[in-house]
């Protein structure tokens, strides 16, 4: 099964996926992967790493589609696009599952952070919520 969790930032998403993963199960989560890339903190954005990030998670969704030796997959994700459900379109099993926090709370978890970047997240927060309104 491949389980795609996304929602606006501050909404819990890492969090839900480490309380429902299994010890054979694999998860693609953005920031922790571009942390690993960039040398930067966690979290911290290097937008000129955007097109390997997207060419990389499009080669971890080619694996999680033939791997069977892995239990569930997981994909963390802001904004769930077209794009990828294309991409994702030869997958039998797949539940995709986003996070219903309210952009209030959101909010309130990105102020209680020590994160450098709380304007532009807050604008992100903003038009994630503009984007997906039919939910609110």
């Amino acid at each position: 099964m491949i389980y795609i969790v996304y929602g606006a930032p501050c909404s819990g998403k890492t969090t839900y996926v480490q309380q429902h993963i299994k010890d054979n199960d694999i998860v693609w989560d953005w920031d922790a992967v571009e942390f690993s890339f960039n040398g930067l903190s966690y979290q911290e954005k290097n937008q000129n790493i955007n097109r390997f990030m997207k060419r990389v998670r499009r080669l971890f969704i080619d694996e999680c589609i033939i791997n069977t030796s892995v239990s569930d997959k997981w994909i963390i994700l802001t904004n769930l696009n077209q794009k990828l459900i294309d991409e994702l379109d030869a997958v039998d099993e797949i539940k995709i599952y986003q996070m219903q926090t309210s952009k209030e709370e959101c909010v309130s978890r990105l102020s209680a952070t020590a994160r450098k970047d709380k304007d532009e997240l807050l604008q992100v927060i903003e038009d994630w919520f503009n984007k997906y309104d039919e939910w609110w």
